[in-house]
């Protein structure tokens, strides 16, 4: 019991520290008198009560304050003046980095400075954690005070470089741009978040230029290099949405998990399945030691959980964070073994407080609040929740089917139920969000996620040395990752999935764990019983299979056409993104918008898990907005050729596409008008004409006719409204996302569609589609990416069916 309250004293001493206007010298001196009281109190006493005789009812005060509770207090008052001295020493030593830093907020800067953690890749730019070394304004370069730290250092700055570069940790660069403070609002303190990890400000435009290669930690590199190996072996042999999955439950690397497919996890409540955690460290440690426990032993399944444990933090990168988050796991897998809820809770808040004396911010950050309450649930609750199952069950059956089922519920959704209950009220607190099905859908997929787990990192592993290998293991580990997304995406779509809170009170919070713990003390006596019922190996492999070969005979061609037009556009930037797969079933993409993990999960919900390569990128538009995404294809080798119909230069998006596309050994054809793509079958994609900005194609097959004006200019648009090369066609794709001035009369009037589509995002940033196109197009069939999500067209050549990805109503 000592060392908790002690350790519960340092904690609340950097909590009060961070609320208090003290100095560390003030701390420092409350420090003293603690301890000069820790020692001269039974003197004091002594002496008070030889010179005055004390009443009965004090007599007996003092003699229980003369040790079991004076020196306790003074020894936690002890404790609570470290933790505030230890707070505003680092309070102190950040404040000195800061200095400079901020004298130059709002300024033109040039810096110089060492990348100092994973690259985060996003659709858009890539997020660099840069060390500076080096800070000039305006030719003045800063002083650096070289005493601060082992190597000179200004503090960190977070950059947004360009997504078509290849950046490393360890990189050294330039950067120029201005110097700013990260945004806040009322919902969300981005410059709170990351002031937590010293980023004390950020350049959101900025030219980042390559100096040097591998100037960081070699140890660090190596793990960083490994982790992009595995990331590319994953994107290898997966398809998307469940590669990002995979990326981000193995690897930590969540930056290409499409931005609906991780709203539908936060919606269900499964966010912590793909966060790396203190929260999804802790359940898997736990279901790691259910499922090896079982097969080796209480104790071997327990060196060998923590075995994984270890191996996992590495994989991920080993930061901080997941470092915590796998110490507050093998902790909790420590107090399991031990049966003592007592050790557990000691051990906890002593890791803790260790934890945070060399890391005070701590105590502020997400993930170790949900690592602490999750790993606190499972300490207290998750042992008698089990036993409370078995008991119950066993009114009904035998004792030892009562013990194997009451074991299975207990590990599978009464564990989980453990760790929700105790991160509830933080998870309130900081993301005003409850869902409503998270006890519904926790226990439905948290069984397969260590089968997943170790089947995906095997395949993984598999295909760093050959590809093939790895892809046999990942078609059966695949239909696991796909039940996984879609129960989430079907349980986030039900009505009041979840409920969005204006805001929950911090009192709250503490009235919510002081009524928590109020009723723990009825059920201490409680006995935990563990074990689990093996699921039988054969049951599942064949179930594998059946979805497997399912899969195969459904994803075979069906000798149709098939155009989806994909949803890839980003809130206010529209692009597009044409999906055709052939007769024959061969699969052609027309442009790609320009966000990756929206182009991977729109392809890989329509491609067989047995044909995930492009036969043919076809390049129609030059900008950015149409095509950047191309790079992340052509890196993943997702791509067979490419069928050039812009110009060659000019823009840092067509260098990138030819670079990654030389790298990778991908065929760039040259194309010309009057040239097409034969599709088979007499399925064919014309070049009509080609102009500064892209080119006009026309598909056809039998009676079916499409127009396909993808890079517009002026001189082109004039060109085919005053040539006789537009005719009637079936389908018309509105050009530059419906734009007036691009989609003329002349060109509705020549082609009288029957069906019109238009990619164009919600809330364009330059008002598109415009109004006089809609007026235009009023009585003729409009199916919009905005409103009806992704559209397919099917057709046989002599007739055509349409689904939408959700209907639309005016």
């Amino acid at each position: 019991m000592p060392l908790l309250w002690l350790s519960l004293a340092f904690l609340c001493g950097i909590a009060l520290a961070a609320i208090l206007s003290f100095k560390a010298l003030h701390w420092l001196g409350i420090g003293v008198g603690a301890l000069l009281l820790l020692f001269l109190w039974p003197m004091l006493k002594r002496r008070l009560r030889s010179s005055l005789p004390l009443p009965p009812a004090l007599e007996v005060l003092a003699q229980h304050l003369r040790y079991p509770i004076g020196m306790p207090l003074t020894a936690c008052l002890l404790a609570l003046s470290l933790g505030g001295w230890r707070y505003q020493w680092e309070r102190a030593r950040v404040q000195q980095f800061s200095t400079l830093i901020y004298r130059s907020l709002g300024q033109e800067v040039l810096l110089r400075g060492v990348v100092s953690a994973f690259p985060d890749e996003r659709d858009t730019y890539t997020a660099l954690t840069i060390r500076v070394e080096r800070l000039s304004i305006r030719g003045t370069e800063l002083a650096i005070n070289p005493s601060l730290d082992r190597k000179p250092s200004l503090g960190q700055v977070l950059v947004r470089a360009s997504p078509f570069e290849r950046w490393r940790y360890g990189d050294r660069v330039s950067v120029s741009g201005v110097l700013e403070l990260p945004p806040e609002s009322e919902e969300f303190s981005y410059r709170a978040y990351l002031a937590r990890k010293e980023i004390l400000a950020y350049l959101p435009r900025a030219e980042v230029t390559l100096l040097e290669r591998r100037q960081g930690s070699w140890v660090a590199d190596a793990t960083y290099q490994f982790r992009h190996r595995c990331h590319a072996a994953l994107t290898a042999i997966f398809p998307e949405p469940q590669a990002s999955l995979l990326g981000g439950i193995l690897l930590g690397i969540e930056s290409g998990i499409p931005a609906e497919v991780r709203q539908a996890f936060v919606n269900s409540g499964a966010m912590h399945i793909v966060a790396i955690s203190g929260f999804n460290v802790t359940l898997l440690t736990g279901l790691f030691m259910a499922v090896l426990g079982r097969a080796f032993g209480r104790w071997r399944g327990a060196l060998l959980a923590v075995l994984l444990i270890g191996l996992y933090a590495i994989l991920v990168g080993a930061a901080a964070s997941v470092v915590r988050a796998a110490i507050m796991g093998v902790l909790s897998l420590f107090a399991a073994q031990i049966g003592r809820r007592q050790s557990g809770v000691n051990s906890l808040a002593s890791v803790a407080a260790l934890m945070a004396a060399f890391e005070p911010d701590l105590l502020w950050d997400v993930s170790f609040q949900l690592s602490f309450a999750a790993t606190l649930g499972l300490i207290l609750y998750a042992s008698p929740l089990n036993a409370w199952a078995v008991s119950q069950i066993v009114r009904f059956t035998q004792p030892e089917l009562a013990r194997r089922l009451g074991n299975l519920v207990g590990e599978w959704a009464l564990f989980t139920l453990a760790a929700q209950v105790t991160t509830l009220p933080i998870l309130l607190y900081h993301f005003r969000q409850i869902s409503l099905v998270a006890f519904l859908v926790n226990p439905l997929i948290l069984p397969v996620q260590p089968m997943l787990m170790v089947g995906s990192g095997i395949a993984m592993f598999l295909a760093l040395v050959h590809t093939l290998a790895g892809q046999l293991v990942a078609y059966l580990v695949f239909p696991l990752a796909a039940y996984t997304i879609r129960l989430v995406e079907w349980s986030a779509a039900l009505p009041y999935s979840s409920v969005r809170l204006s805001a929950f009170p911090l009192y709250g919070v503490f009235g919510f764990y002081l009524a928590l713990f109020f009723l723990t003390k009825y059920w201490q006596k409680v006995q935990a019983v563990r074990g689990m019922l093996r699921p039988s190996l054969a049951a599942g492999m064949i179930a594998l299979a059946t979805v497997g070969v399912w899969h195969t005979a459904l994803s075979a061609p069906d000798g149709r056409l098939h155009l989806i037009l994909l949803d890839v556009s980003r809130p206010a930037q529209s692009s597009e993104a044409i999906l055709i797969q052939t007769p024959q079933g061969r699969y052609v993409l027309l442009n790609g918008g320009d966000s990756p993990s929206r182009l991977l999960d729109g392809l890989d919900r329509w491609l067989p898990l047995t044909h995930r390569r492009l036969d043919w990128i076809v390049l129609g538009g030059s900008r950015s907005a149409q095509i950047g995404a191309v790079v992340e294809l052509i890196e993943r080798k997702r791509v067979t050729n490419l069928w050039w119909a812009i110009p060659q230069e000019g823009s840092r998006v067509v260098t990138a596409i030819q670079r990654a596309a030389k790298e990778q050994g991908v065929e760039m054809h040259l194309a010309r008008e009057g040239q097409y793509l034969d599709l088979g079958e007499g399925a064919r994609l014309s070049l009509l004409a080609k102009g500064e900005r892209g080119a006009a194609l026309l598909l056809e097959w039998k009676r079916f006719r499409a127009f396909f004006p993808l890079g517009l200019d002026t001189e082109l648009r004039k060109r085919l409204a005053e040539s006789g090369q537009l005719n009637p066609v079936i389908l018309w794709l509105l050009a530059n996302n419906g734009s007036g001035w691009y989609n003329p009369k002349e060109f509705l009037y020549r082609l009288q569609p029957q069906l019109i589509w238009l990619s164009v995002a919600p809330g364009d940033w330059y008002g598109l589609p415009h109004r006089e196109t809609l007026e235009r197009l009023e009585g003729y069939s409009l199916l919009r990416t905005d409103r009806n999500g992704w559209i397919h067209l099917e057709t046989d050549g002599e007739r055509m069916w349409v689904e939408v990805e959700r209907e639309s109503y005016p």
